[in-house]
Parts: structure tokens; C-alpha cells; sequence
């Protein structure tokens, strides 16, 4: 009796905390943002090797203008053959971005773990609407920027890691309107060493069996041969995880990001930059060969931009994770 009622209170809880979540959302689109989203801030047991592929979705329809909604949403174009900015050049009507991404984590020892990104599909696109001509969408598909990295654990159960993103990916592509090189944030890679410090720390609650995990990171960008510098990333995060009902399991997860506003040779960007709060409610099925299976959705109940920017609508990210 007593573990029904346990059982049903984890369920309120749950549904409960689903729709609190219930409003617009924003992913996380950089790979060491998207480990933390997952939960994959832990360590894996020495010789033992896990491979996770994931996907994630994003859908970009609503127009912001600092934290309020706006009409429209107009964003400049960096003009790199010239060297210049145009603010306010083009109107951003809708967009996505959609992830294709395999990572990788290997137990050196139990205390140590050697980890890989690998961004196998970036997919972004943009509909975009300039003054005389018609709208039409603008993107690009590709392979992303690569991050490796290690995980120690250090006193008082904490583990911290260092990774760094290497500026492998293309981001250079050309396809604008004029057939110049397209705008940043629509290229598959930044072209830019980044650096990424992380510190985690992880427990668990054994009366209610619930797991619980705090975690946050920082993540450096650097200048690529376009003298553009994405800007650098913050995060804080804190989630929880129970049993619900056999092998089904159900976790919640707060998150705070800071984006910093991007720069072109040394001058700041408009419409770049950001912060979010996000609620992050998933599932997870534990199947008996090592495997699982994991969807979440992420919601916003706090979000603003700097100027005018398109914010999403709604984000899924879902995958399969096996341990060797």
C-alpha cells in the first residue's frame, strides 16, 4: 500500500510539473548544452563504452523583441566580402533546426571518462524576406562541429570536465540572395575553436528513490577566419529522475542558459544573444540489454532576446543510448 501511494504520489508530481511546462520553448543547439540537457554529466564505470544517438527538433515561429512578442522581426546581414554590418537588413519570418548527433563516452577508470560529440547532421533554415523580393527559405545541411573531452571525479562526489570544440565544420557556405556567404547562425559549423569547463554533482534520495543531479558549465568561443566570434555560453541546470512503473522512468529539469551577444571584428551584433529558462519534463524505458530509450520536450517560462530574434514554438530531442 505504502509503495502505491509512493508510486502515485511520483505520478502527481510528474503530471503535475507537465503542465506547469505547458508554454513556448527554446533547445539548447550547442553539443555540450545538449549532454547536460540529456543528463549525461556522470561517469561510465571503467572498460565500459556508451553510445548515444540523438535527435532533436526545433521549430522557430515566434518573433520576440526583448521578452515581449512583436510583429515582425528584423535581423542585419554580415557582410563579410565587404567587411560590414547592415543592421536591420532582412525580415526573419520562420525557421527550425533539426540535429542529427551520435556521443560517445569510454570509462578509462571509474573515476575517469573520455568523451566525443560527433554532430553526424545539422540542418537550419531560415524563411527570409528581403525589401523588393520575394520570401524564400535560406539554410544549410552538414556535418557540425566536432567536441571531445574528459570527465574526473574529484572530492566530495563532484566531477568536473573539461572539452574542447573543434572548428572542423563548414562555415563558409554561400547561397544568400546575392550568392554571398550565408549568415552565421545558418552554417553547419562556427569555424572557431571553443573551450568548454563543466562541474556536476549527483545523489540520490533513497526513501522516495528519486536521482537527483545539479550541474553547470561555461563555454569559450573564439574568433574564426571570417573575424566573427559567437558569443560565449553559460549554463546552470538542476534536475531529478524516478521509477514510475517498471522499466518506465520520469525526469524533470530545470535549466538556465546566457548567450552573449555575438561580435564581427571586434563590433557587436544586433540581434544576437540571449537567456532562457527552461523546463525540461521526459521519459526513459530502461530495456534489459543495457539499452535506453529517452524523449524530452523543453518549455519556456522565461525567455529574452536581445533586439528582435525568432524564438520556437516547441522542441523535442529523443534518442537511444546503449552501454558496452
Amino acid at each position: 500500500m505504502r509503495s502505491a501511494l509512493g508510486t502515485a504520489t511520483r505520478l502527481s508530481l510528474i503530471f503535475a510539473a507537465l503542465v506547469a511546462a505547458a508554454a513556448s520553448g527554446w533547445p539548447c543547439d550547442t553539443a555540450s548544452c545538449s549532454l547536460v540537457s540529456r543528463g549525461q554529466n556522470g561517469l561510465v564505470s571503467k572498460g565500459d563504452l556508451r553510445v548515444d544517438l540523438s535527435y532533436r527538433y526545433t521549430d522557430e515561429a515566434v518573433p520576440l523583441a526583448g521578452g515581449e512578442s512583436t510583429a515582425q522581426v528584423y535581423r542585419p546581414k554580415v557582410a563579410f566580402e565587404q567587411g560590414i554590418l547592415w543592421p536591420q537588413f532582412h525580415e526573419e519570418i520562420d525557421g527550425h533546426e533539426a540535429f542529427l548527433q551520435a556521443d560517445l563516452a569510454y570509462g578509462v577508470t571509474n573515476r575517469t571518462t573520455l568523451l566525443a560529440s560527433l554532430p553526424l547532421l545539422a540542418d537550419r533554415s531560415s524563411t527570409v524576406a528581403h525589401i523588393g523580393i520575394p520570401a524564400a527559405d535560406y539554410g544549410t545541411t552538414g556535418f557540425g562541429d566536432l567536441l571531445f573531452g574528459v570527465r574526473q571525479g574529484i572530492h566530495w562526489g563532484l566531477v568536473g570536465g573539461v572539452s574542447v570544440k573543434l572548428p572542423n565544420a563548414g562555415y563558409r557556405r554561400e547561397g544568400d540572395f546575392d550568392g554571398s556567404i550565408l549568415d552565421p547562425t545558418l552554417q553547419p559549423g562556427s569555424g572557431a575553436w571553443g573551450y568548454v569547463a563543466s562541474l556536476q554533482r549527483g545523489g540520490r534520495i533513497s526513501r522516495a528513490i528519486v536521482d537527483w543531479s545539479i550541474a553547470a558549465s561555461y563555454q569559450l568561443n573564439t574568433e574564426n577566419g571570417l573575424d566573427y566570434r559567437f558569443g560565449d555560453i553559460g549554463l546552470v541546470a538542476a534536475g531529478a529522475s524516478s521509477p514510475v512503473w517498471g522499466p518506465l522512468s520520469a525526469s524533470f529539469q530545470v535549466k538556465f542558459v546566457h548567450e552573449a551577444r555575438h561580435q564581427y571584428r571586434g563590433e557587436d551584433v544586433p540581434s544576437t544573444g540571449s537567456r532562457f529558462l527552461y523546463l525540461s519534463p521526459g521519459l526513459r524505458v530502461h530495456l534489459p540489454d543495457r539499452s535506453v530509450l529517452y524523449g524530452l520536450v523543453q518549455f519556456l517560462p522565461y525567455r529574452y532576446v536581445n533586439e528582435t530574434q525568432l524564438a520556437p514554438h516547441v522542441a523535442f530531442l529523443g534518442g537511444i543510448q546503449k552501454t558496452f
